[in-house]
């Protein structure tokens, strides 16, 4: 009962330092730190960042591209009436009984006010995702090991979501030779999109297995 209590309670103060890990990502994202969300991810070659909107990013060189040279490159130099607020709601999390890792999903609405790049206009936009993010101990820190952002939908303030065709702001030129663009579309609101369940929720489990990036490959035939 004793070893019980302590697992627990090493649980609950992991999953705490997780979620606060994630408060941060928001605050910095907001506020155009890109350097200091790039440095809340772990330093190993195998973590990675996933948008199904911008592409597939792995690595601390990958993970600085995302967020350090995308992110630069699309605010511009003019920061200016910028705007970004992403909110953290729906939290289910988990962490292993070994203690190593653990996993959470969030919905997450959000607004951002951008700059039109032909016109310069500023304009304001709903953008709206899901998170599913597993994390992993880096040096005595708790940080990003995997992390997903499934975009929902994408349009400027003034049009209905179901009037805009799915669009991603991704050009080539932002992508290393070895990443690509996801193909996979499907979790995107469209007209003919169906409901389903991504990503899964994470459920208690004894140690790490798979992350959602492997789990949906599997479930698509792809691996």
């Amino acid at each position: 009962m004793e070893r019980d209590l302590e697992i627990i309670t090493r649980k609950m103060w992991i999953m705490q330092q997780c979620r606060n890990q994630m408060g941060r990502y928001q605050f910095f994202h907001s506020a155009k730190m890109h350097q200091k969300t790039a440095e809340l991810f772990a330093n190993r070659d195998d973590c990675w960042i996933e948008n199904n909107d911008l592409g597939f990013f792995r690595g601390p060189d990958g993970i600085r591209r995302f967020f350090v040279d995308f992110h630069k490159k699309m605010d511009g130099d003019d920061l200016r009436g910028s705007f970004c607020q992403h909110d953290l709601t729906t939290e289910i999390m988990e962490a292993a009984d070994d203690l190593k890792t653990c996993k959470a999903v969030w919905l997450s609405p959000g607004v951002e006010t951008r700059r039109d790049p032909k016109t310069g206009k500023l304009t304001s936009y709903w953008c709206w995702v899901k998170y599913a993010v597993d994390f992993i101990e880096d040096c005595g820190t708790w940080k990003f090991w995997h992390f997903t952002i499934y975009s929902d939908f994408f349009c400027d303030y003034y049009t209905a979501w179901v009037d805009v065709p799915y669009t991603t702001s991704a050009t080539d030129d932002m992508l290393a030779p070895d990443e690509t663009i996801s193909a996979d579309k499907s979790y995107v609101y469209t007209k003919d999109t169906v409901p389903v369940l991504w990503p899964k929720p994470p459920v208690p489990y004894k140690t790490y297995e798979r992350n959602t990036l492997t789990e949906r490959q599997e479930q698509e035939g792809a691996v």
